[in-house]
């Protein structure tokens, strides 16, 4: 199992799924919330993964409303009969 999700974890991100925008004088790079979820969801299962919020801050933008958060992701893999996180 862990060689499979290695395996998956040393492709990297397309970067097609990469995007990029300028934010505080710089340009930052970034990939949509939901195709994290879909990655996660492929690489560890669903029910694998968790994450949690660490922070959460609504911008208004000249296009509107935009939410930035930090997030923080844990996975649980069982290993030689005992769970890693």
């Amino acid at each position: 199992m862990l060689e499979s999700i290695q395996k998956e974890l040393e492709k990297g991100l397309d970067p097609k799924h990469v995007s990029k925008r300028r934010q505080g004088g710089m340009m930052v790079s970034y990939i949509e919330g939901y195709h994290v979820i879909e990655e996660a969801n492929k690489i560890f299962g669903y029910g694998g993964w968790s994450y949690d919020i660490t922070s959460c801050e609504v911008h208004d933008t000249d296009k509107g409303y935009e939410s930035v958060a930090i997030v923080k992701l844990s996975v649980d893999c069982k290993v030689d009969g005992g769970w890693i996180t």
